[in-house]
Formats: C-alpha cells, structure tokens, sequence
C-alpha cells in the first residue's frame, strides 16, 4: 500500500491523503494488481497517457480509473480508442515501442543514433518486453545518481550485463529500501516522501543506518537523514552538493567512510556524541566526505598554525601562553579546534584552507592573528585566494599608500593585517558593491584624507560593517544638521574632529543614543563638541549625568529635577 501511494505521489504529483483514501477503497490494486507501477509508468511514458487527463480521470471517476488499471492496459485504452477522440490519437504500443526506445537512448543518455540502432537491434528486449525504457532510464539517472556518460559507456564496454540491469524490475529497489527505512527507523511514508528518501540504494542504506546506530538514537537520525539524504546513500541535498563541488575529493563516501570520520573526530578531537551530531545539524555533507580527507584537515587544523593560533588568543582568562605544561596547552588547543569545527564544520572538507592558511602567513600574519581570524570569523578559510588577495591588495591601496605598501609586495602593513585579524568580517564584503561606496563617503562627502582614514578604521574597523544607507548617513546628516532645524549643529571641521577622535560613537543608536544627549547637552548650553569629553556618545548613563548636569554653571543647570538627578548619583555612590 505505501508502496502504490509513493509511485502515485511521485510519477503524478498526487496529494497523499487523497491516495491514501483512494487505496482505502480499491486494495486490490496493491494486494492483487500484478506491477501496479509498471503499469502506472506504461500509460505515462510508452502510451503517453497525458499526465493532467489521469488525474481528472482519478479525480473524476476512481472506480474507472482502478478498473483499468486492474484489467490488460492495453485492452483498456483500446477500449478508449472507440469512445474518445484524444485517446484514438495514441499510438499503437508495440508498433511504436521500438521508437521510443531509440527516442529514450538518444534524449535521456546522449546516446548517438548508430550506437542506439545497434543495440536495440542486439536486445530487442529492451522494448518488446522492458515495460518502460524511459521509466527505467530515469530511474538510474536520478535514483541511481549514474551520469549518462557513465551510461552510454557501461552499454559500451558491457552491454549485456547493462540490459540485464534494466531488465530488473525499479519497482522491487524501491520497495526494499522503503521496507528498510520503515522497519529501521519507523518512518512512515510521508517522512519518507517529505525527506526525498524513497530511492536511497538498498545496498547501502541499512550499514549507513547501522554505522548511525551505533551514535545516536533513532529520532536523531531520522532528523540528520531528513536534512542530508547523503548519509543514507542516497542523492545529496542541493546546497550540499554545491558546497562540496570545493571539497578536495570528489570521490562518494560509504559506510566505512562514515565509521572511519567518527573515529577521526573521537580519537583526535576527543568529540562525544553530542559534539557530532551538533556537526551534523550544522553541516552534514561533511559525513559525505572521503574521511582521509576529513582526517587530513583535522590534524592540519589541530596541528597547524590555526589550532596554535587559537590556543594563543586569550578567551575566558585562558590562553596558552599561561599554561604550565606542555600537555595543558595541548588541551586548550584540542577544545578550541573541536569548538570551531563543530560551529564551522565545513572547514573538515573545504579545498581552500590550506591556501588560504599559506596566503595569510606569506603576507605576514603572525600565528595568534591567524587564531583571531579564526574565532572571529572562520568561514574566511574558505574564500579563493584570489578572492582574499583582491580585498587586500584594496586595503593597502586605501589606507597604505603612503608607507609604500602597495599591492604587490611580500608583506602587508600592520595596519591592515590587524584589520584582518580585529574585524574579519570586512574581508566577506563585496568591494565593488560595498566598501568602495564607504570609503568614497567618508572621502569625498566628509573630506577625510588617507592618514584620517587609517586611524577611524584602525581604531574601530566595525565602522566598515555598518550601513551605509541605513546607519551611517542618517547619524551624519543629523549631527550636522542646525540646532534651529532640530539637529547637533555641527560644522564640517567639528564633525572631522569628533570622528577622529573617537569613531566609536558613530556605532551609537542615532534614536538611542546620539540624539538624546546631543538634545540634552544642548538644553544645558553646551556647545558639541567641545564643551563635551570626546567619548560622551559611549560612555555610561551614570557618568554621562554626571558630566551635563554638574561641569555647567548653576544658571544653567534647569529645573530642580536636574538636582535631583545629582542627589541620587551621590547617594548611590555615597552607599
């Protein structure tokens, strides 16, 4: 019965409770009807059954529509021939079959027309008696994930061992390893059609669900197995197909590949059974993966200079350099490199971490800043280094030409690789569509040189991620604005002055923020920004009371609720 619902949901696109109320009524389609889908792929594809006509038939008239499917297809729609005008127009079957077998070779697999004719002419089974060329063809493309080139060359080189393969009936594969996964896992159909798992190969699928058994239970692994389909053997999800089209390997993984990962990341990593499967919540391709090319990243990660690098920065109070032995500051570096692969754990198959690790330390990043690339932003190790190379060479145009460091050269200013290693996050933006824009505000709108450039950003580079549109003009355009118009009041210079100084402030709310004690300092006479410390934007609401009610002249202060405000400051420090 689940089997009949599936082929139906599959081949017509069918709603599954309208299936499954249809095979309530007619059992004896999957309990005596000999292939029901055979016979359901018959009318689709060597009969050419419109597919919108069958549904309107099932819709319409289910009694009819199990009727024929019960009797001899083909004595059904001659029946058809008489009273319908469009069925009259279907070809005869047998004289036809030879045709759309030629036809099916040549569409489906490439196959040229001299190959073809000689085959069929060879196996003329392939059409007398194979009920669906075309059903059986799609089967391999798409369940079987063989390209067609690997097709045409196995009818080639072994053309009788390939009929005899095409020759089996789908019908009975796809029955095995639905049976497998509702009697492994317990998932019923709609699991199965939900999660794309019907075709998942039957030689596989129960040592994959075996290997998964032995790690996590059976809820567990109907999720991950919903997310990825791959870890069952079977096709893999969209996105991770792209991702691992950058992998090292493109070779499939098995279930002996998958034992020997967990093995990997048990023995290196000291992972538990939690740590892997957070790992394959976040990224399941990785268990996809040839696990010599999982292992080999792992060590380079954990003894290379990215787990090094990690161990160095100081997190939590911890850090290597304060380890009192050896095997402590061994520790530190496993967890750190575990903690990170369990966040990223596409950097375990990633081509270009190793060149991009290499690229780094060419231009001169020390071990502990390619540490803080890595906490910060990870997913930089999986940029092209093309890629990476462009932004840089873009930064020591922008910030570095005055000391020479053009691009080009061995060596990158430290301006730019503490850039690289404070806010990493600058170095996943488009130039073109975005830093360009900023630079050339801050330049042209703002009139900042190079060396003003090289301290805002040095000193606060999250500038570079805000906004431009949404952020960063509305807080300019505001402090800028005159005080009569409702604004800050400040002159071009004034503005110069405030961002040199501290640039921390434009990271304020401008609703918050900027504007409330820009407002604030204004009711008190205070002229911004000189009547006001250069962090008054960020500094705390206490201290800020502090500073625009007390540093003013008592004329000055405002209504008594100014006092008031002074009292409780003094009491609270008082206590």
């Amino acid at each position: 019965r689940d089997r009949a619902i599936l082929s139906f949901h599959l081949n017509l696109g069918m709603d599954l409770e309208e299936l499954k109320a249809f095979f309530d009524d007619y059992p004896e389609l999957y309990s005596d009807c000999p292939s029901l889908v055979t016979r359901l792929l018959f009318l689709l594809h060597d009969l050419e059954f419109p597919k919108k006509k069958l549904i309107k038939l099932f819709q319409s008239d289910p009694g009819k529509m199990a009727t024929m499917l019960m009797n001899d297809v083909e004595q059904a729609l001659q029946k058809g021939k008489e009273n319908n005008k469009e069925t009259s127009q279907v070809l005869d079957p047998r004289a036809s079959r030879k045709n759309k077998a030629f036809q099916a070779l040549h569409s489906h697999i490439g196959m040229d027309q001299e190959a073809a004719e000689k085959l069929l002419a060879e196996f003329p089974e392939l059409y007398e008696i194979c009920p669906s060329l075309v059903a059986r063809l799609m089967y391999m493309l798409q369940q079987v994930n063989l390209s067609p080139e690997k097709l045409q060359f196995m009818f080639k080189t072994h053309p009788e061992r390939t009929v005899q393969m095409l020759m089996r009936d789908t019908e009975q594969k796809i029955k095995g390893s639905v049976a497998i996964l509702q009697e492994e896992l317990q998932m019923s159909i709609e699991e199965i059609v939900s999660g794309k798992l019907w075709y998942v190969p039957r030689n596989e699928v129960r040592s994959r669900i075996a290997t998964l058994k032995q790690y996590f239970s059976i809820p567990d692994i109907k999720k991950v197995v919903q997310l990825e389909p791959g870890l069952l053997g079977g096709g893999r999800h969209p996105k991770t197909r792209k991702a691992l089209t950058t992998s090292l390997s493109r070779k499939e993984s098995d279930a002996q590949d998958m034992c020997k990962i967990f093995s990997t990341l048990r023995n290196e990593l000291k992972a538990t059974d939690e740590d892997i499967f957070k790992m394959l919540e976040n990224y399941p391709g990785v268990f996809l993966e040839s696990a010599d090319r999982v292992q080999s990243h792992v060590e380079f990660l954990l003894y290379g200079p990215v787990g090094k690098g990690l161990g160095l920065v100081l997190r939590r109070g911890i850090t290597t350099r304060n380890a009192e032995t050896e095997s402590e500051a061994q520790e530190i570096e496993r967890q750190r490199t575990l903690d990170l692969l369990v966040g990223t754990p596409i950097l375990t198959i990633t081509k270009n971490l190793v060149p991009i690790v290499n690229y780094l330390q060419s231009i001169g990043c020390e071990v502990y800043d390619i540490g803080r690339i890595a906490y910060r932003r990870p997913q930089l190790f999986q940029y092209e280094v093309e890629s990476l190379k462009f932004k840089v060479d873009y930064f020591c145009k922008e910030l570095d030409m005055s000391e020479g460091n053009l691009p080009g050269n061995a060596h990158v200013s430290r301006t730019v690789l503490d850039l690289m290693a404070t806010m990493p996050d600058v170095f996943t933006f488009s130039i073109k569509e975005n830093i360009e824009f900023k630079f050339q505000y801050f330049r042209e709108e703002l009139g900042f040189n190079t060396t003003a450039l090289r301290t805002i950003f040095s000193n606060r580079p999250q500038i570079l991620c805000l906004s431009l549109e949404n952020n960063v003009i509305p807080k300019i355009e505001y402090l800028l604005t005159p005080i009569k118009e409702g604004g800050a009041g400040l002159t071009i210079e004034e503005l110069q002055r405030l961002i040199i100084s501290f640039p921390q402030g434009l990271r304020e709310s401008l609703n918050l923020r900027i504007q409330p004690r820009c407002q604030a300092a204004i009711k008190q006479g205070m002229k911004i920004p000189d009547d006001l410390p250069n962090n008054f934007l960020t500094m705390t609401e206490s201290r800020w009371s502090t500073i625009v009610f007390s540093e003013i002249p008592d004329s000055k202060k405002g209504p008594k609720t100014t006092i008031k405000t002074k009292k409780v400051a003094s009491s609270k420090k008082k206590k």
